[in-house]
């Protein structure tokens, strides 16, 4: 088994609208030592079973997984099966990157179990094609996303201790983008590296998440829960990740994370670190 990690987005601006519809994105994003977990072995045919998921009931055609798997077949004209199964445990719509981690994730193991390569500019067009956040995926680690995320730099980025909270609510991307903006915002100025977690917080003290207010008007408890979070002992920063409706909080330490989540018994919540 592999991981496939969920990500947060430290920051996310929307700086603007290309003529195709696609939205011009501007983020820190950071892989998390919290994931899924996806098996892939050899087989005749292509075949995926989800596990620990409601997305186990919809048809395997939908799942991103066997999407990536169908296009790799296509891009590589290969016939070459596997026996795919992915355990779950982002939750869906969450803002997490599940869906487009799994496909990357996918893509990688498929190359390797089908001994093929694609050069890099094949496998970015594809992942592209896939999602905004899938060529993130394809590298997982601290880097910040540009365009409709396919323009990506790495940033030195110290661990961070977090805590998510997720209400159940799922939040579809489309749904959050389609309530549109006012105005659109500028991109950040951007940074090689971050010498420890104050000066993160510094940093991300004047950026924000721009789909927070959308995402509240589909989800209106995004507003309590991160009113909640800011309040927990040792938290540095609360803030909204992706298009939500997950929640995170920075924390001093992995044992004030800890603390905060004995605070919510009866809703899900992960304490995690940055890879």
């Amino acid at each position: 088994m592999v991981l496939s990690p969920a990500k947060i987005n430290l920051y996310l601006h929307v700086c603007g609208k290309r003529a195709d519809g696609y939205h011009l994105l501007d983020s820190l994003m950071a892989p998390l030592a919290f994931g899924d977990t996806l098996e892939i072995t050899s087989h005749s045919e292509l075949s995926l079973e989800v596990i620990g998921s409601s997305l186990a009931q919809e048809p395997v055609e939908k799942n991103l997984v066997m999407k990536a798997a169908r296009m790799l077949q296509e891009v590589l004209n290969t016939t070459q099966g596997a026996k795919m199964v992915l355990h779950k445990r982002i939750p869906h719509a969450a803002g997490l990157g599940g869906g487009s981690s799994n496909a990357a994730t996918a893509l990688k193991l498929l190359l390797q179990l089908w001994n093929k390569k694609l050069d890099s500019e094949q496998l970015l067009k594809l992942a592209t094609s896939l999602g905004a956040d899938v060529p993130f995926f394809l590298s997982p680690s601290a880097q910040y996303a540009e365009g409709i995320g396919e323009k990506l730099t790495p940033v030195g980025l110290p661990k961070l201790h977090l805590l998510l909270f997720n209400s159940g609510t799922a939040v579809p991307t489309v749904d959050v983008f389609k309530k549109g903006f006012a105005e659109y915002s500028r991109p950040a100025i951007k940074r090689q590296s971050f010498a420890d977690v104050n000066e993160v917080i510094l940093y991300l003290q004047s950026l924000n998440n721009d789909l927070t207010k959308n995402a509240t008007m589909l989800a209106p408890e995004i507003e309590d829960i991160l009113l909640r979070i800011e309040k927990s002992p040792g938290c540095l920063l609360a803030r909204m990740s992706g298009s939500g409706a997950t929640c995170f909080g920075i924390f001093e330490s992995a044992e004030s994370c800890t603390k905060a989540a004995l605070q919510f018994p009866n809703y899900w919540v992960k304490t995690t670190h940055t890879l």
